[in-house]
């Protein structure tokens, strides 16, 4: 986090903290399965095979499914884990914490 402003345009972090969901890159694909026993579990995917299933959820606890063994598996395409900060800031707060972010360019 302390290079983010290197690696990302201010325009870039504003679309992130507004809509979290608008630039999810495959690799933070969002994962949602159904256990047998009515479970319901939410996350983030780290790996699949044709077989089975490893995800994390927000609290980063780490589950391994038997694809088999769910009673429903789904894929979240554009979805994010992150919530929305639409609300929460307003707009002059807003432009200060991407100021302060776009500033963060790492070094010493």
């Amino acid at each position: 986090m302390s290079e983010v402003g290197a690696r990302r345009t201010p325009d870039y972090l504003r679309e992130a903290l507004l809509r979290p969901g608008a630039a999810v890159p495959p690799a933070w694909l969002v994962v949602s399965v159904a256990t047998r026993d009515g479970k319901s579990i939410r996350g983030m995917r780290v790996t699949e095979d044709t077989f089975t299933l490893q995800m994390r959820d927000a609290s980063n606890r780490f589950y391994s499914f038997r694809k088999a063994d769910l009673a429903s598996y789904q894929k979240e395409f554009n979805q994010s884990l992150m919530p929305s900060f639409e609300n929460r800031f307003t707009a002059s707060e807003l432009d200060d914490l991407i100021a302060y972010l776009a500033g963060l360019r790492g070094g010493k």
